[in-house]
């Protein structure tokens, strides 16, 4: 049991236990002064807008399925005390390992729950898959980060599947170049049956840190 959901649902290569960096938050509303004086309707990005940065996400993601030995592969080294009554996470130790082999090699039941593939283009980092775990084995995170060329995040894609609730809550988000968030989609599923079923609870606890730029990810200073 101590890596069931990861064992169960491996398909989709990432890290990810949260890792302190700023959250999505709502924007805070403005005063009612402000509401009344502008009643004007907010643009909205626009299809191709959006369109172009999913396209652009996609044909990276097809790059990385097709070349996975092209990922440099890090993880974090970091135990877990499992000696006491409590789990306590312990603060975070990244390495890169040379192949996705030497880093299952180097697994034990008390470390690596949290590791990420990197790949890059013309020297910049584009995408990152993050696999995040805790050796309760009763949850599992999996975060992808596209990159544009400049380092900016163009899309944020969270699949958090948990035993509480018995759900797989599959979130989108997308960005443009100066990190304002264009759209967010949510969807969920049944944990076991992988069918969909309504958001009925409030999910914001399970969403994923934010890195809108490539320097902001953990891994970053093993990489430059």
């Amino acid at each position: 049991m101590v890596r069931l959901i990861n064992t169960l649902f491996l398909s989709f290569a990432l890290i990810g236990v949260p890792i302190g960096q700023t959250r999505d938050q709502p924007k805070p509303t403005g005063s009612p002064s402000t509401s009344t004086a502008t009643n004007e309707p907010k643009p909205s990005p626009s299809p191709s807008e959006v369109s172009t940065i999913t396209s652009y996400c996609r044909e990276l993601g097809v790059y990385a399925k097709r070349n996975p030995k092209q990922a440099r592969f890090f993880g974090d080294i970091s135990s877990y005390d499992q000696s006491g009554v409590t789990l306590n996470k312990p603060t975070e130790k990244w390495r890169e390992f040379k192949t996705q082999k030497a880093r299952e090699i180097a697994t034990t039941e008390d470390n690596l729950y949290n590791t990420a593939n990197v790949w890059l283009r013309a020297g910049n980092i584009v995408l990152a898959h993050f696999e995040y775990g805790s050796p309760s084995g009763d949850w599992s995170q999996f975060v992808s980060y596209c990159f544009r060329q400049d380092g900016s995040l163009a899309e944020l894609e969270n699949s958090f599947r948990t035993f509480n609730g018995s759900v797989r809550i599959e979130k989108q988000n997308i960005y443009n170049a100066n990190g304002k968030r264009l759209r967010v989609t949510t969807r969920c599923f049944d944990l076991q049956s992988g069918r969909k079923k309504r958001c009925g609870g409030n999910y914001a606890q399970y969403d994923a840190d934010v890195f809108r730029k490539v320097q902001q990810l953990p891994t970053y200073h093993l990489i430059k």
